[in-house]
């Protein structure tokens, strides 16, 4: 998967960020703050998901380079989008099955702690900071961004597909922080709604991907 698909990836998986994290961004606070001070700390935020994302892309990157140098990256592939697409068909809920996880529990509620608490100052450091815990959060959409990151084969390309990815979810979480109100939770229901559909589209790419010769021979590059 590509640059055009990590972006792509992002701009249609902000509908499923505006429902998971658009409380966060409504959350932040900056109603008393001049629009261009407001604008520099929310993409402040935004950036500090972007690098925690990028991290994220390192390792899977590095998962991705041995599976590469092992010659299963054509099965991943097709392992990975028939996972996504049962997961779309049977309507599974992604973030509730990993939140159980023992391990992935405890992150949570670390992460939503510090959340708390830095969502209570209002300095620029803890917009960016709120965007590197944010980062973190359990999300569908970012699960499948990691599949991308995992098929690109190589460290840096994990890292830059999944910073493209949180790119690509940029403008929609502006639209979020900075509409507030306008963005109410029935409208952050029906864009979750969409992602079923959406996860099944990126299931039937990774399969074709799988089973195509150009997949083989570098077309995922």
């Amino acid at each position: 998967m590509n640059i055009i698909a990590a972006l792509t990836l992002g701009l249609m998986g902000s509908l499923h960020c505006i429902g998971m994290c658009g409380p966060i961004a409504m959350a932040l606070p900056h109603s008393s703050e001049s629009k261009w001070t407001t604008l520099s700390n929310l993409l402040l935020y935004n950036g500090g998901r972007v690098v925690t994302y990028g991290f994220i892309g390192i390792l899977f990157g590095a998962i991705g380079l041995g599976v590469s140098l092992a010659g299963y990256q054509q099965a991943l592939s097709i392992i990975l989008g028939v996972t996504l697409l049962a997961v779309a068909l049977f309507s599974l809920n992604l973030e509730k099955s990993f939140v159980q996880w023992p391990l992935i529990n405890k992150l949570f509620f670390w992460v939503k702690n510090q959340l708390s608490q830095r969502l209570q100052h209002s300095g620029s450091s803890s917009f960016f900071v709120v965007g590197l815990l944010n980062g973190l959060l359990p999300c569908g959409m970012v699960y499948m961004a990691l599949a991308g990151a995992v098929l690109a084969g190589s460290i840096i390309g994990g890292a830059i597909f999944m910073m493209v990815f949180g790119l690509g979810t940029i403008p929609l979480m502006l639209l979020a922080s900075l509409a507030k109100g306008m963005v109410s939770p029935k409208v952050r229901k029906r864009f979750m709604k969409l992602v079923p559909a959406f996860m099944a589209i990126i299931a039937m790419m990774l399969i074709f991907r799988g089973i195509s010769p150009a997949f083989v021979t570098g077309g995922c590059h």
